[in-house]
């Protein structure tokens, strides 16, 4: 698994309910140096795989615990699946 995808793996959530919620930033993957990281998480915010919570934490009860947090989208949880099936039928 490239480490794009890999990335976007430590977003998705296998309940439904816990896409929808906001999670801390990936601060590290194995292998991966903090350049590409951001790098990574800017590609896929850019494909609307993830999207990241910073325009709207004032809004929010608790602002302070929700800033600087992703949270994968349907587009993303879409392209997690797809390439968990072309990995099963390989």
């Amino acid at each position: 698994m490239d480490n794009l995808k890999h990335l976007l793996f430590q977003y998705f959530k296998e309940l439904p309910e816990e896409r929808q919620q906001w999670q801390p930033r990936v601060m590290e993957v194995s292998g991966v140096e903090q350049k590409e990281l951001t790098y990574l998480h800017g590609m896929l915010i850019a494909h609307g795989w993830i999207e990241q919570n910073s325009a709207y934490a004032d809004q929010l009860e608790s602002a302070e615990k929700y800033v600087g947090c992703y949270r994968i989208t349907s587009l993303g949880t879409r392209e997690v699946r797809g390439f968990q099936d072309s990995v099963d039928e390989a």
